[in-house]
């Protein structure tokens, strides 16, 4: 039992440590959510960069040997040019994300507003639940697509949250681990 023990507890640190790092990028999403955002952007963009580098090298490489596949000098010039665009527009595109993703919630609300209106039709009672769900949805859409930033921190604030409760989670059931035989 007591190696049971022992590989629970290594798990556990393990859990809590993985938790702790969450947090600090959950933290720094709340805190520069859009300074964050282009890094993640930039680093995206490095790493098309670094795989269009290298499959255009194998390209390159393999025509010494004769063996040359023009999909992988293809696909690296592809990759290079999109870490490129990343890179250099990660802006336009978060902002692009954003709307887009504003846009669909708004969408999703006003099928909600029709379908709410339908239960009003047909003497449902809930249609007024439904109907308030979809302006609060409405009200989201809407700011979500005029205030940049607002989608990453609110996953920072998700993120922050949700490594709180799994430490305090693995802390409880580490504690707990001690009554178990």
């Amino acid at each position: 039992m007591e190696y049971i023990q022992k590989i629970f507890k290594r798990a556990g640190w393990i859990s809590i440590i993985e938790s702790l790092i969450v947090a600090i990028l959950g933290g720094l999403l709340i805190w520069k959510p859009e300074e964050v955002a282009n890094i993640i952007f930039y680093v995206f963009g490095a790493m098309f960069i670094i795989v269009g580098i290298v499959k255009t090298t194998i390209y390159f490489y393999s025509k010494k040997e004769g063996e040359a596949n023009t999909f992988n000098l293809v696909y690296g010039i592809l990759l290079i040019s999109i870490g490129i665009i990343v890179i250099i527009c990660s802006s336009a595109i978060g902002t692009i994300l954003r709307v887009a993703i504003g846009i669909w919630i708004i969408y999703c609300a006003i099928l909600r507003i029709i379908a709410s209106l339908k239960l009003k039709e047909i003497n449902f009672k809930l249609w007024i639940f439904t109907l308030i769900v979809a302006i609060i949805m409405l009200g989201c859409g809407i700011y979500i697509t005029v205030n940049s930033g607002i989608i990453i921190l609110t996953i920072g604030i998700l993120m922050l949250s949700s490594s709180i409760i799994d430490i305090i989670e693995e802390i409880i059931f580490m504690t707990k681990l001690k009554n178990i035989e």
